[in-house]
């Protein structure tokens, strides 16, 4: 009786195991989503290529906050931020590299959703990106 009373039981264990599987894997659904890299550069086929220009569109999305529209072409729009402009400029090169054009776009129209935006200037940069797409 002496191990039962020092040791919780086999079946508590089980409980407790069980229940930090549950937590675990119930938590925050962003830190479930992968994160792609915006590195158009490092894309080896269409596939990789095209979640790199969403995930690039995503950091300036971002990267814009809750500026307003009006704020955001004040500051020179897209075109202001030389990294977003560096990495589309690569993406384009990559694109050729790969023979992607006559597929990336419609590969990007599946993507189109995977962008989320907090304030109006983001939301018309998705607006944008959208009214590109086929």
């Amino acid at each position: 009786m002496k191990w039962a009373t020092t040791k919780p039981p086999l079946r508590v264990l089980a409980l407790v195991a069980i229940v930090g599987l549950v937590v675990v894997s119930c938590g925050d659904d962003k830190a479930a989503v992968p994160t792609i890299p915006a590195d158009p550069v490092s894309a080896t086929t269409c596939d990789e290529l095209a979640d790199a220009v969403v995930a690039t569109n995503q950091e300036l999305i971002d990267e814009v906050g809750d500026m307003s529209v009006e704020d955001f072409t004040a500051a020179g729009g897209p075109l202001a931020y030389e990294g977003w402009v560096t990495k589309a400029q690569l993406g384009a090169s990559r694109m050729s590299e790969l023979g992607c054009g006559p597929v990336l776009e419609g590969m990007l129209a599946e993507r189109a959703d995977r962008l989320h935006a907090s304030g109006p200037a983001g939301e018309s940069l998705i607006a944008d990106f959208i009214s590109n797409l086929p």
